[in-house]
């Protein structure tokens, strides 16, 4: 059954990329908040991994290409602290506009990427699993309390209400609120795929997001 749901997700997230991209097209490229489309992109990747797992095999050739994902996840995931303060910006936030916000975003944004290769990269130890079907190279190095995703959990929560208040918006709020609880929910069912679920529904609500601002606002 989970390799079917990986399946579905990857074709999921293919949808989100290519409506990323239309409206990359539509309203420009040379904007921070398609920074969205590699972590969308970053996705993809994971669950293409996840799904090829069992016809690849047990080997260095999967454990590489898993070993890959914890690259990703450190480098890309962090950017979105970068589309959060974007899309505050574009809210006409004042405080969003100050140079010390600026600096703080991208002082955080660096910190959490060089935390993450830290803790979840260098001297990672990958072991195979079977999970429901799927097998996977995981890391079995404890890693602790997962900083960056409380951070980023926190920040786009507070962001959302933001943009609830500000331009009526609450898309993004119902997003991360439903990652949340999903996310307890699978993590006390040792479901990570639906966890994976979850994660298309937040990227769903950022796209949506950025598309309410790009139809909206005048602001690049």
């Amino acid at each position: 059954m989970d390799i079917i749901v990986t399946f579905v997700l990857i074709v999921g997230f293919i949808f989100l990329f290519v409506q990323g991209i239309m409206l990359a097209n539509k309203y420009g490229w040379l904007k921070l908040e398609n920074v969205l489309l590699l972590v969308i992109l970053a996705f993809i990747y994971e669950m293409l991994i996840l799904f090829i797992g069992k016809w690849v095999g047990e080997g260095n050739l999967l454990k590489i290409l898993n070993y890959v994902r914890y690259w990703l996840h450190a480098l890309i995931t962090p950017l979105l602290i970068l589309v959060l303060w974007k899309l505050l910006y574009r809210a006409n936030v004042v405080w969003s506009k100050k140079i010390w916000v600026k600096l703080l975003v991208c002082l955080l944004t660096i910190g959490l990427i060089f935390y993450e290769l830290v803790t979840g990269v260098f001297g990672i130890k990958l072991e195979k699993k079977w999970e429901n079907g799927i097998l996977m190279y995981e890391n079995i190095r404890d890693t602790g309390v997962p900083v960056m995703v409380i951070i980023l959990s926190i920040f786009i929560l507070m962001t959302s209400l933001i943009l609830w208040r500000k331009q009526k918006w609450p898309w993004l709020f119902f997003g991360i609120l439903i990652m949340i609880v999903g996310s307890m929910i699978t993590n006390s069912l040792n479901q990570t795929t639906l966890t994976n679920v979850f994660e298309w529904i937040l990227m769903y609500s950022f796209l949506v997001t950025k598309k309410f601002q790009d139809r909206h606002n005048n602001i690049s």
